[in-house]
Formats: C-alpha cells, structure tokens, sequence
C-alpha cells in the first residue's frame, strides 16, 4: 500500500510500506542489524524490506510494529490521519517481539 502526499511543486511523493517501516525503524533508533537480531532474520532481509525488493510476512510487520512501537495501521499505510503514529514505547514494545 502507498501514500500520495502532494508538495507545492505539484508533484506527489510515493510513501510505500517499506520507506514506512524504515523510517519507523530509523526513528524508534534502530539499526538494521539490530532489528535483524530481535526478529530472527538476516541483515540482508532488513534491507530487502525496507528497499521494497521483498515484502514480509505479517508475524513479521507485526513484531515490527511491536518492536518500533509503531501502529500496525501506520506501517501499512491504513491509518491516513496519523501516518506513522507511535502505538507505545519502545521500552514495553521489544519483549518478545519474535514471531513464531
């Protein structure tokens, strides 16, 4: 799923959940490896969702969304009045945010 947010120079800038889920990722200070780490999965697949090369699984966007404290909704581009709105704090988002 995209977003369209149109600028004053007439053009609209694509947001797609994967620039969503890094910058939830960025934001919450993060980095890639440590992500990879809490959610059991290589660097390399970080990257290749938050590139748009490949999309996970929903266990994965939800412990993402754990993790980040982000909103599901937000991540995956649903919630259109708060685009990535924080769910809750990190502190109390990052106990047991493995997917089974």
């Amino acid at each position: 799923m995209t977003d369209r947010l149109n600028y004053s120079s007439g053009r609209d800038l694509v947001i797609g959940t994967h620039d969503r889920l890094r910058i939830a990722r960025v934001q919450a200070g993060i980095e890639q490896e440590e992500m990879a780490e809490i959610l059991g999965v290589s660097s390399s697949s970080i990257s290749n969702w938050e590139t748009g090369r490949n999309y996970p699984k929903k266990a994965f966007l939800n412990a993402w969304a754990q993790v980040t404290g982000f909103n599901l909704a937000s991540l995956l581009g649903e919630d259109h009045d708060c685009p990535l709105e924080m769910a809750g704090a990190r502190e109390n988002a990052t106990s047991g945010a493995h997917p089974s």
